[in-house]
């Protein structure tokens, strides 16, 4: 009797397990589910920095992604750009216009994300694959010195 209520905890606990992954998988809001994304994609990130939900439009070319950053300092100035493959760097920072950055007007706090909304490199046919890195550049302060920072790479994300 006591192996049978042990076995029916066991199946019940897997189950709750089996549950929660599935929960997290569909879940955006916990970096699952990268809506619009092949399944060869992905936002590589390094330490301290967070890039999920990704979803390009191939109508508007705009690629929209959730980032974040847990590097110790509040970013006061920010702005985000998608940068091409491809695009030469000098360096270690992207040769690259930043006219189209996506500015954060409230900063990025240390522990936090933002959902942002970027320019891509002009627009392509559904299904079709862009490829690329999203970069940061951010001060500490109001007007102090600027910093570059790749905060994700992309590869082969399909538009919809």
């Amino acid at each position: 009797m006591a192996a049978k209520k042990q076995t029916i905890a066991i199946a019940i606990i897997a189950i709750l397990v089996i549950i929660l992954i599935v929960a997290f998988v569909s879940m955006p809001s916990l970096g699952g589910m990268l809506t619009g994304v092949s399944s060869s994609s992905a936002c590589a990130v390094q330490s301290g920095y967070s890039c999920g939900s990704l979803i390009y439009n191939h109508t508007t070319a705009k690629l929209s992604a959730t980032l974040g950053q847990s590097t110790g300092y509040n970013w006061a100035v920010v702005e985000i750009l998608f940068v091409p493959q491809g695009t030469a760097l000098s360096n270690g920072v992207p040769q690259i216009s930043w006219n189209n950055a996506t500015s954060l007007s409230n900063g990025l706090a240390n522990g936090t994300v933002a959902s942002v909304l970027l320019p891509a490199s002009g627009a392509v046919s559904s299904g079709t694959a862009i490829s690329g890195t999203i970069w940061a550049r951010y001060s500490l302060e109001v007007g102090g010195n600027e910093n570059y920072v790749q905060l994700g790479a992309i590869n082969n994300l399909h538009a919809k």
